[in-house]
């Protein structure tokens, strides 16, 4: 198998460009890594040079995946089983370092599958004005990519996402694009702010986007707004008119 079907089956990707996108972040990988081990490794336990002696071997294997048409045993050759045992004990370390929110995958599992069907769902719908069709395919797209960079990019793809979705819902709502109404519980809006909120709560940035740029804060409190007004709506469908049952019981 040649390098560049290999990577695209590891990786999920359906072209060249989002190979070569994904790629990119590969191949950054190493010096973050290395960066974060020299800077949270214990000095007293943690010998950094052990650590770090897939460092070499892995660059190179790298730097020979450019060529794409090339063999994947060529890439294979410049590590061994020892690089590999040394870059897995990093992981502890990166991990007690808590740089960055461990989502379990069954978690990632359920969000990739509710983006999945909103996104056909609102492709097969009828009606929708052309402006929130676009700006719900577009957001989606956003997030099903940042799903899919999750392996390489961890929870910053998400984080990524969130912001320019949530940075694209103030814009387009400040300039009507998107209603004036609180979208209802159901609604392919409302959906899709759950969505936003979803993403919000598992990678820990719920609370964090309060401290950034005055747009941003306004844009979080419209999700906020709206979703207490589609949970309001929702348990009163569930409860139904009070002055109902009373009637009933009176009669």
């Amino acid at each position: 198998m040649i390098t560049k079907q290999a990577l695209s089956q590891i990786l999920g990707v359906e072209d060249d460009a989002e190979l070569a996108r994904e790629f990119g972040f590969i191949l950054a990988l190493p010096d973050q890594v290395a960066e974060e081990i020299e800077r949270y490794a214990d000095p007293e336990h943690d010998d950094v040079n052990v650590l770090l002696q897939w460092e070499g071997p892995v660059k190179r294997a790298l730097d020979q995946c450019w060529a794409f048409t090339s063999s994947i045993q060529g890439p294979q050759s410049h590590f061994s089983k020892a690089d590999i045992v040394a870059l897995q004990a990093c992981s502890p370390i990166l991990s007690r370092a808590r740089i960055e929110p461990r989502i379990e995958q069954e978690t990632l599992d359920s969000l990739r599958q509710s983006v999945n069907e909103f996104y056909e769902e609102v492709i097969d719908a009828t009606g929708l004005p052309p402006e929130l069709l676009s700006f719900l395919l577009d957001q989606l797209d956003l997030i099903r990519r940042a799903l899919r960079e999750y392996a390489v990019r961890g929870a910053e793809a998400l984080n990524e996402a969130l912001d320019q979705s949530v940075g694209a819902l103030w814009r387009h709502a400040r300039a009507g694009d998107l209603g004036t109404a609180a979208p209802e519980a159901g609604s392919p809006l409302g959906r899709f702010n759950r969505i936003l909120v979803q993403i919000a709560a598992i990678t820990g940035v719920a609370a964090g986007i309060l401290a950034l740029p005055g747009q941003v804060q306004e844009a979080q409190g419209v999700i906020q707004e709206w979703v207490s007004d589609t949970s309001t709506s929702e348990t009163s469908a569930g409860e139904g008119d009070p002055s109902e049952g009373s009637s009933t019981s009176s009669n």
